[in-house]
């Protein structure tokens, strides 16, 4: 496919949407490589394994995992590589991180092979992060991917998910690098207290010195071609 350069598709935005006094985001995938300079790049650093997968394995890992390297066919490390390499500020880049845990039945772990995903929660092989520590498996950690997994003996179901301490890591990553931040998918997953995602990352980076974007939410659309957005949401 022709993916468009970096200045091809600033400049498209610009002349779209500019001048815009709010935040541009572009929500790519990891095989999405280039964006614009000037937009914030959304990276879905997650689902890198799923129910098409040919192994069970990591769905949101940093790294290439050294022990089992089979179970991570990719890794938000080398997209941030990728996307900077092709041209997006390292700033500008918000690194995706999920709030649910994907699901593999019938298997000895990651790296190793399934049959079907197990009944999920709101999905078939999905559920919700919140819900994971509740099913009773032992939780386990890849120290070199930066992931973790639960995985259950007696079923042999394994389930991909970030802990409190997976996501720690990440916001150290995040923050040493110098990148735009991090988003969720999404905030009805996260758990309460200590054993929040969302919480844990926002404290690790104010305690290694960093800040979290406090601009408010663009709510004004006078140019917008729905007559309740020109007119500010009167109902909301």
């Amino acid at each position: 496919a022709n993916v468009p350069r970096p200045d091809v598709l600033q400049q498209d935005a610009a002349r779209r949407y500019g001048p815009f006094p709010g935040l541009l985001e572009l929500d790519a995938s990891r095989g999405s490589m280039r964006s614009a300079a000037r937009l914030t790049c959304e990276s879905r650093a997650y689902d890198y394994v799923g129910s098409w997968s040919p192994l069970a394995g990591h769905s949101a890992a940093w790294n290439t995992s050294s022990s089992s390297p089979d179970s991570t066919p990719a890794s938000t490390q080398q997209a941030v590589a990728d996307y900077i390499r092709a041209g997006v500020p390292a700033d500008k880049i918000v690194v995706g991180m999920p709030l649910y845990g994907r699901s593999f039945a019938n298997t000895d772990g990651p790296g190793t092979a399934y049959s079907g995903t197990g009944p999920g929660g709101w999905e078939p092989g999905l559920y919700d992060y919140k819900n994971v520590s509740q099913l009773g498996a032992v939780t386990q950690q890849d120290d070199t991917a930066i992931a973790a997994w639960s995985y259950d003996g007696t079923q042999r179901l394994m389930i991909s998910y970030d802990t409190p301490d997976v996501v720690s890591r990440k916001a150290r990553e995040i923050h040493s690098q110098k990148l735009g931040g991090a988003m969720w998918w999404e905030v009805s997953g996260d758990a309460p207290g200590n054993k929040s995602l969302v919480s844990t990352f926002a404290e690790t980076i104010a305690a290694a010195g960093g800040a979290l974007e406090q601009s408010e939410n663009l709510l004004s659309y006078p140019a917008s071609k729905y007559q309740n957005l020109r007119a500010g949401m009167p109902s909301v």
